[in-house]
């Protein structure tokens, strides 16, 4: 019989890691902290580095990026760079996909868009 899983797959219960998720763990390693004290060293609501870790926060406002990059000891831009993949979105003239009209970084699903 042949193996016809992918190299890539990681189980039906561990999602693949985004480049966002990599990032956190390797700091937080770095660091020697826990994700909560990384988010009460940067005021972030209790979680919510933990729901990113998992899976389960798949959207990261353009305003929660710079508390983020707090609670990594890191730069905001670091966090921007973590998705500079030929899939990013170009960025729109008219209007952004949140529909304000502004045309500000996010992480939907891991990913910057």
């Amino acid at each position: 019989m042949h193996d016809l899983s992918d190299a890539n797959d990681v189980g039906p219960h561990k999602p693949a890691e985004t480049p966002l998720q990599k990032f956190i763990e390797h700091r937080l390693k770095t660091l020697g902290i826990t994700a909560t004290a990384a988010e009460r060293k940067a005021g972030l609501a209790k979680g919510f580095i933990g729901d990113i870790r998992r899976g389960t926060k798949k959207h990261v406002r353009s305003s929660n990026i710079r508390e983020l990059a707090l609670a990594l000891d890191c730069s905001p831009q670091d966090l921007i760079d973590l998705d500079e993949g030929p899939t990013q979105p170009e960025p729109s003239s008219s209007s952004h996909a949140r529909g304000d009209g502004l045309n500000r970084p996010e992480f939907v699903g891991g990913h910057l868009v």
